[in-house]
């Protein structure tokens, strides 16, 4: 009985791992940015190439698809390289670092209840030519900003000048048209929603995200000493899939959201679940990746920050009574 109690997380994690590896593409330089940010990011270091061939290989990365893709992180300046003999390293490189802070403020803090009524427009001038209007409008929405037409978008909580840093990391040759707005009444504000956000679509891709995740929750209830390995992998795949959705979310204020919104639940699970394998996570990463130097460092302090306990109550998890869903059914 307590051998079947300790395999519990273990039988948990296979399907999350097995769904992952069997998506076509497998995009190699997402799961690295997610290792990247999560793992690797608070620890100030380089990591040798061939420590994190290792570590990513479970998840069906090769070591080509890995060297293949890391290049092209270089290249587009999120990592830089360094080489010690024929042993290659990379850590974040300096716009990497502030763009990895900026997204990590906004996947581990819970979301805002406060609002101050205001909207950020931004409005990309028609001379602007078309791969830098694509390259914005890109940008823009993994900040989850809406777009109310074409070459007008809108945020409820960015000011001006976090939107126009954003705006200059994009290299566009153009210089936007920023304001800020409120609007008469909350009938308004909430077709500002409906012209600006696909809410549907993002309630469904939360709901599918905790009904894949709840399983894992439910398994440490079981399993109270999981492996380290597969902390690390399925802390891995849930801040990857958390953070595919919730960085496109724009954290409107409750009284925009749907009753019941699948976005809180999603942050619930996701903090729950995070909090109860991060140490075990870390002590795998320590084992395995590694410095010119040797072991990588421990994560600093501010890790201890992430998904801060709530004060409330924590919020219903069982999507009002679904049935949790393994990936793929």
């Amino acid at each position: 009985m307590t051998e079947n109690r300790t395999r519990r997380f273990a039988d948990a994690t296979r399907p999350l791992m097995k769904a992952f590896m069997q998506r076509r593409p497998l995009r190699g330089g997402s799961l690295i940015t997610t290792v990247f940010g999560d793992s690797i990011a608070a620890r100030r270091c380089e990591v040798s190439l061939s420590s994190l061939i290792k570590l990513l290989q479970p998840f069906g990365l090769t070591e080509r698809l890995v060297r293949t893709s890391i290049g092209r992180l270089a290249q587009d300046n999120w990592v830089t390289a360094r080489r010690v003999g024929r042993l290659s390293y990379y850590r974040l490189s300096s716009a990497g670092e502030i763009s990895f802070s900026q997204a990590t403020q906004r996947i581990y803090a819970a979301p805002a209840q406060d609002w101050r009524g205001s909207w950020t427009l931004l409005i990309v001038p028609g001379e602007a030519d078309r791969e830098s209007r694509e390259r914005i409008k890109d940008a823009l929405q993994w900040s989850g900003f809406g777009q109310l037409a074409s070459g007008v978008h809108i945020h409820p909580e960015i000011d001006p000048a976090a939107a126009q840093e954003l705006i200059a990391r994009c290299d566009a040759n153009m210089r936007p048209v920023i304001l800020q707005s409120r609007s008469e009444t909350v009938q308004g504000d909430r077709r500002m929603v409906e012209l600006g956000w696909d809410l549907d679509e993002l309630e469904r891709r939360y709901t599918r995200f905790v009904s894949s995740f709840v399983p894992a929750l439910a398994a440490l209830a079981q399993d109270r000493q999981p492996e380290p390995m597969h902390c690390f992998h399925i802390r891995t795949l849930l801040i990857h899939e958390y953070r595919k959705v919730h960085l496109i979310d724009p954290q409107l204020p409750p009284n925009l959201l749907p009753q019941d919104w699948a976005g809180t639940a999603a942050y619930e699970l996701c903090r729950q679940l995070y909090l109860k394998i991060a140490d075990a996570s870390d002590r795998y990463v320590q084992g395995v990746l590694s410095t010119s130097a040797g072991a990588v460092p421990a994560p600093t302090a501010e890790t201890r920050l992430r998904f801060a306990p709530a004060a409330d109550p924590p919020a219903d998890l069982s999507l009002k009574g679904q049935a949790a869903r393994t990936p793929g059914t």
